[in-house]
């Protein structure tokens, strides 16, 4: 038991004796620079990506053993979208490090659309999940044309068909362009999903700590602004140079470093948390949510014994 501190001193964080020192130096970095990733940070942002991707076999297991096919469809949705995430947060962390801010801003857009649409899928599926299990005589097809999970899963083909019509022929392997060909006489639709329909739906079950409306308004800013350094919208102007100041700023004033890396990580949590939605647990989801509570406040996921002022 560490000694009694006498009146009047501070006592930093001390999780076993022998880190007291190292963690007591990260908690005073952190506070000092309180939008600075530390190497532990980052370094914890790898740990946390291994035990990310540890789902994916899971996931993939289960879905093949499933007598359900509509599970099966959510947990293989889980598996592409969190193989997609996983690598997009790693490449906002890479960026991070390399203090390309705006482009580690950029990618918040791409895991806010995964995390929002798997989510989305796994909720719309649910209702109707629980009909065919109150009614199993209703035909599965009825359903599976109902739920947008499977309806998109299968629809995979015709999709990447009309995003290959765009390219000019000569750009496309012969044998690629006769299938097309072929299989343009097959009128199949193109399904869309509408991201702000998606997100209203989800935001209910998105919002851990702040209300529906909160979550919704905040995760609109956050996508809109990442869509505004993406597609070079005025928007952003003000981020590279500021009029009358001839200033260009290269290194973006705005995007403040652990701030998109709390983005980030609140994205992947939310994925971890469908994993578990549709499973019934996830590998390393609550375990993580408390760490990075306590990595991304104290720089280190040691929870401190006590802070005497």
């Amino acid at each position: 038991m560490p000694p009694i501190p006498e009146s009047g001193a501070t006592l930093g964080l001390c999780e076993p004796t022998s880190k007291c020192g190292r963690v007591e130096s990260l908690h005073a970095e952190v506070k000092a620079q309180p939008n600075h990733i530390t190497d532990e940070m980052y370094g914890h942002a790898a740990e946390f990506a291994d035990d990310f991707r540890v789902n994916f076999a899971i996931l993939q297991s289960d879905a093949a053993e499933t007598d359900d096919e509509f599970l099966g469809c959510l947990e293989n949705w889980c598996v592409v979208l969190g193989v997609l995430a996983v690598d997009t947060f790693e490449s906002v962390v890479e960026l991070l490090h390399a203090n390309k801010l705006r482009a580690a801003a950029m990618l918040t857009r791409a895991l806010i659309d995964y995390s929002v649409r798997l989510r989305y899928y796994i909720l719309q599926a649910e209702k109707y999940r629980a009909v065919l299990k109150r009614r199993p005589t209703i035909p599965h097809e009825h359903i599976g044309r109902k739920i947008e999970a499977w309806r998109d899963w299968n629809n995979a083909d015709a999709k990447m068909k009309g995003i290959l019509e765009h390219y000019p022929r000569y750009a496309i392997p012969a044998e690629v362009a006769a299938q097309l060909q072929q299989e343009q006489q097959v009128r199949e639709i193109r399904h869309q999903q509408d991201f702000w329909k998606m997100l209203k739906y989800a935001a209910p079950s998105l919002a851990v700590s702040l209300t529906a409306e909160d979550y919704l308004g905040l995760t609109r800013a956050v996508w809109l602004t990442s869509s505004a350094y993406l597609h070079g919208d005025q928007a952003v102007i003000t981020d590279v140079v500021r009029y009358p100041d001839p200033t260009i700023h290269l290194l973006s004033p705005a995007v403040l470093p652990r701030t998109a890396l709390a983005q980030a990580v609140t994205q992947m949590q939310e994925i971890m948390t469908s994993f578990g939605l549709v499973r019934g647990w996830n590998y390393g989801g609550q375990q993580w949510r408390w760490k990075w509570a306590h990595i991304l406040h104290f720089g280190t996921p040691y929870k401190p014994y006590w802070t005497v002022q």
